[in-house]
């Protein structure tokens, strides 16, 4: 008898949570790159792949994508204004920026 590994999530699945299939692998390739990131700077090991984990997220819609709609403006960095209030950097957030990958003093 000739064992059958089954995939899961399915491409059925997975497909009603994308617009495409090339919106799906986008999104499981970016998260997948995240889960890989955190975790290296974490340490250790996974008990499963990083896309394994991303499209397990997929399915289960804790990842979501949004596509703005044509002429929609999309806000980029540069169109954010922030308020000119000091920010605590040394603070319960610095953890956090040390797992992005970037530093509590905003460099």
């Amino acid at each position: 008898m000739e064992a059958t590994l089954l995939i899961r999530p399915s491409l059925e699945e997975l497909i009603p949570k994308a617009d495409s299939r090339y919106t799906l692998v986008v999104m499981a390739a970016k998260r997948a790159r995240t889960i890989m990131n955190v975790q290296q700077k974490r340490g250790g090991s996974l008990a499963e792949k990083p896309v394994t984990r991303a499209l397990r997220e997929i399915a289960d819609g804790s990842v979501e994508f949004y596509r703005p709609a044509p002429g929609e403006a999309e806000e980029t960095a540069d169109d954010i204004k922030m308020p000119d209030v000091p920010v605590d950097r040394g603070g319960p957030l610095a953890d956090l920026f040390e797992q992005l990958g970037g530093s509590s003093d905003g460099r």
